[in-house]
């Protein structure tokens, strides 16, 4: 912690201050840093009680800052923790998801037997997968089948694509239907 300086007029022989500034580049010190230094030394010998007060004063004051800035620092690392932990709350949410993928990836055709012949237990399909409950694991299973073409008529080798024709019901049914007589194509 720096003092404030007090601008003094100081007689001082004018040989010696240009001395002492050749020799900056060994000694790196300014006039006024010097000055302080040797009245530091000089008072400390002669008026050392008065040197110790100072110091004392000095290291309050420089407790009384870090005081002051503690709620800050405080409060910057609360912040910071809340953010570290929300982010590892979504990080396991991208991984549960990138499982939930691979999952489904290894077993698509399994879920779309059981989906398409309305066998399917969405509550045992959360638990094993890992979703939040049945009705999301309901929701995200069918979009991912839908779109990779599994549900419904469409993927049953009963249904005929360009007459929408089931030989099951030997009816016209929606490409979407799907019945417990479904067979993969």
């Amino acid at each position: 912690m720096k003092l404030q300086r007090v601008n003094k007029t100081i007689t001082v022989d004018p040989i010696k201050i240009t001395l002492f500034e050749d020799i900056k580049n060994i000694h790196n010190t300014n006039i006024s840093d010097f000055i302080d230094k040797a009245l530091e030394e000089f008072l400390s010998k002669f008026a050392p009680d008065e040197m110790q007060r100072q110091k004392i004063r000095d290291l309050e004051q420089e407790l009384a800052e870090a005081q002051q800035t503690l709620p800050e620092i405080d409060f910057m690392m609360k912040q910071r923790k809340a953010q570290q932990a929300s982010k590892q709350k979504e990080e396991p949410d991208n991984k549960n998801n990138k499982q939930i993928l691979e999952k489904y990836e290894l077993n698509k055709n399994s879920l779309a037997a059981q989906v398409n012949k309305k066998l399917i237990d969405w509550k045992t399909i959360s638990d094993v997968y890992g979703f939040k409950n049945p009705q999301e694991a309901e929701d995200i299973i069918r979009d991912k089948l839908k779109e990779d073409g599994l549900l419904g008529c469409e993927a049953c080798k009963k249904w005929n694509s360009k007459s929408q024709y089931c030989k099951t019901y030997n009816k016209t049914m929606n490409p979407n239907n799907s019945c417990r007589n479904w067979e993969r194509t």
